[in-house]
């Protein structure tokens, strides 16, 4: 709910006399829940709205935008918040808002097609699921239960583009309730489809490097399990074998089960499965030696505590610990990676404010050299540490020199590969994990943008050691929440995070969880390459299939790679001496021309030519 000056709020449903006491109270245009629309004319090929405002506004492009207009209800509000993101704070701290049925703006535009820009900023709420809202363009929903915090923080800019078609001389813009309080709109603007184009440019005379990536997957709980539907099985093994190299599992937990219960007795069989799969369908199996019997941290033998998945062996038991993986090793002796522990679960330092990587490098060296005993032949890699970064860097603790348009890295993940580094027995490559969004959940910029922090990062390492680098796990999406991105936005936002992976030297990112969910939205897809096997129908290719697919077969590992370039960051692009591959981060559609050939991108598109 909205009011005026000091963003002061309300639950109330009025009633006309209360809604005549709140304008009376707070500011708000006594005829503002009754005034009729007042469209724009009908010679205007552009719009621009101050939502809420009573004056006009030049924004920092020279463009001006009227005071508020064209609605048919409403409240309007106003605040002193300070908001970032934006080079025209005042465009977000002001806005319309009306409780059930919502409001709706109407402007009259000749026919055609108009790209929309609805401008938000939540300056009231803190927390993200109290506010959720939908939006409709003439009659389409094109946002369902909008959530302006699950994507930016409290008062912070965020926009969302459309693409609309006029064929009535009419726009209506409107604005519902949905799961929570009620709808709101800072500014809105409406500019014709541009008719130029986004060039592309692909000089093949110029080689500026050779890739080095080859894409892996982790598999989770719920992974092609023989049991499932048995069509959908085969149908994801064909897509599994097709897109990716490396396929990872854990030795317990995320579909493993506790492989040695009591000392000296063990239970393969999860393991052995996930191995089998492996083998069937072509994979270079990856082993992460995680997560710890009960008994090497002080729980009973026998028995399986799921809820400390995570705590690693006391200090005493790290030999047992090494031991179980060398019997790993032999048992399976095709697997030639092997990742020690993850995310360095149960090594933090609460009294240090910091992670023990003292602690986990003496783990780490008693797991190595146990491996190395077995085959020499066999490739180690740690410290599996999450690089956290951070978007409001006066809030932290520990800020490295590492900072990009997303934020700023955590010096103490960096504190942790240095020691690592400095004092480790040896290694075969190095792995760490880590989202593009930040962990304070201050998001400062686009999430396309965001995806420079993977490049940072590798930029950072490589500086630090030759070791081949693998992520372990990576994130570009809200993934695993309830505000999950549409498969052809989740494509997008991945496909361009493999780009800045194979441009700044990664050597394997892999997919946790391939298979997607049933019960959670979009079929599941979190960043999902098949859609659940354990139902009829399953085992189908989301939207980031093609994209791997694409890396896997024409970008691999010794692909020269050439200077490719783009007028607009709205096009991404990556070129190998045969293909190109063109990535859309708009939500509307945009042409382009590459080398002078003209086509045009659907919304998030992700093409290969």
């Amino acid at each position: 709910m909205f009011a005026t000056r000091h963003t002061i709020w309300t639950s109330l449903r009025p009633t006309l006399l209360a809604l005549s006491l709140v304008a009376l109270l707070f500011g708000f245009p006594s005829a503002g829940p009754f005034s009729g629309p007042t469209p724009v004319a009908a010679a205007a090929t552009s719009v621009r709205v101050n939502a809420g405002s009573a004056s006009a506004y030049t924004d920092a492009q020279g463009n001006t935008w009227t005071a508020d207009c064209c609605n048919n209800t409403g409240y309007t509000y106003s605040t002193d918040n300070a908001v970032t993101g934006t080079s025209d704070p005042t465009l977000y701290q002001s806005g319309r808002w009306y409780t059930s049925p919502g409001f709706t703006y109407t402007f009259s535009l000749p026919n055609g097609t108009y790209n929309v820009v609805l401008k938000f900023a939540e300056v009231y709420f803190s927390q993200k699921g109290k506010r959720a809202f939908n939006v409709a363009l003439n009659g389409q929903q094109v946002l369902s239960n909008f959530d302006v915090l699950a994507q930016v923080a409290p008062n912070a800019a965020l926009d969302k583009t459309f693409s609309a078609t006029v064929s009535n001389g009419q726009l209506q813009i409107a604005f519902s309730i949905g799961t929570a309080d009620n709808p709101m709109v800072s500014a809105i603007q409406i500019l014709p489809a541009s008719s130029a184009s986004v060039a592309v440019s692909v000089d093949r005379t110029a080689r500026v490097g050779t890739s080095q990536m080859a894409l892996g997957v982790t598999h989770e709980h719920y992974s092609l399990d023989s049991w499932g539907d048995a069509t959908a099985v085969a149908h994801g093994q064909q897509l599994l074998q097709a897109s990716a190299v490396y396929q990872n599992q854990h030795i317990m937990g995320w579909g493993g089960s506790n492989p040695e219960p009591s000392p000296g007795v063990y239970d393969w069989s999860s393991l052995d499965a996930r191995l089998t799969l492996m083998r069937q369908t072509g994979g270079t199996p990856v082993i992460t030696l995680c997560c710890s019997p009960d008994w090497m941290w002080g729980g009973a033998a026998g028995a399986t505590d799921w809820s400390q998945l995570g705590t690693p062996p006391t200090h005493e038991h790290y030999a047992d610990f090494a031991a179980l993986a060398a019997q790993v090793a032999r048992r399976y002796p095709d697997v030639k990676y092997f990742q020690v522990w993850n995310e360095l679960k149960g090594f933090w330092n609460g009294g240090l404010n910091r992670w023990d990587y003292e602690g986990y490098t003496t783990f780490y060296n008693q797991v190595y050299d146990a491996l190395k005993a077995v085959s020499p032949d066999i490739k180690v890699g740690g410290p599996y540490v999450v690089m956290d970064s951070w978007g409001n860097r006066s809030g932290m603790s520990n800020p490295s020199n590492v900072s990009g348009p997303y934020g700023t890295l955590d010096q103490r993940p960096l504190d942790v590969i240095s020691y690592w580094l400095a004092n480790k027995h040896g290694a075969d490559f190095i792995t760490v994990d880590g989202m593009s969004r930040n962990w304070d959940g201050v998001q400062i910029t686009d999430e396309f943008t965001a995806t420079q922090k993977f490049a940072d990062v590798a930029t950072w390492i490589h500086q630090h050691t030759s070791l081949p680098l693998w992520w372990a796990e990576w994130y570009a999406t809200p993934w695993g929440s309830s505000s999950e991105w549409d498969h052809n936005h989740q494509n997008a936002v991945m496909a361009t995070t493999l780009v800045r992976m194979i441009n700044s030297g990664v050597s394997v990112p892999l997919r946790w969880q391939p298979q997607g969910q049933y019960n959670a939205a979009y079929q599941g897809d979190t960043e999902s390459i098949w859609r659940d096997t354990r139902q009829a129908g399953g085992g189908q290719p989301f939207p980031f299939y093609s994209t791997a697919k694409a890396f896997h077969d024409v970008f691999g590992p010794g692909t020269a790679l050439y200077r490719a370039t783009s007028s607009s960051s709205a096009v991404q692009v990556l070129a190998s001496a045969s293909h190109t591959l063109v990535i859309n981060t708009q939500a509307t559609a945009l042409t382009i021309t590459v080398n002078g050939s003209p086509m045009t991108l659907a919304g998030y598109e992700v093409r290969l030519l």
